[in-house]
């Protein structure tokens, strides 16, 4: 009589259940994409030293709604000045991301965020009304449209 001393692994696991098996499948799919959504976040290319070229003053050259001068003074700590008629300075927040610039206004009903659209070359940055859905550019200048009062 002879033995069978060959080894099987099918005995050796308890048979998984189907929906069992079925999560393990659905978690192995997901598990690549979030691997790689995670990793492209954490290597992104929108650091401070990208945002470089914005910082200084932006005034504005061209509008098709004719508005007042208007000019943008972007800070390195985030933070973005405007004038008022009486050239008096008002800061808010602003953040660049996926090449735009959003300013970040509160006001008593909530926030509003602008959209700034850099020109491939960054020599210019457009905006588009909302509201008429008319562009103004911006350029950048040494100084602001008005000086503020000290």
């Amino acid at each position: 009589m002879q033995v069978s001393h060959r080894l099987s692994f099918q005995n050796r696991h308890p048979k998984q259940s189907p929906s069992m098996t079925k999560l393990f499948r659905i978690g192995q799919t997901l598990f690549l994409p979030v691997v790689l959504a995670l990793s492209s976040t954490a290597c992104s290319t929108n650091t401070k030293d990208d945002s470089k070229w914005l910082l200084g003053t932006w005034e504005k050259t061209a509008d098709e709604d004719n508005g007042p001068p208007d000019s943008i003074t972007f800070r390195v700590d985030g933070t973005f000045v405007t004038y008022d008629k009486q050239c008096k300075e008002h800061a808010n927040d602003y953040f660049v991301e996926k090449d735009m610039v959003f300013l970040v206004i509160p006001l008593a009903k909530g926030p509003v965020a602008l959209v700034l659209q850099p020109a491939s070359d960054r020599s210019s940055m457009s905006f588009t009304s909302p509201r008429t859905q008319n562009r103004a550019t911006y350029v950048p200048s040494k100084t602001p449209h008005c000086r503020p009062r000290s």
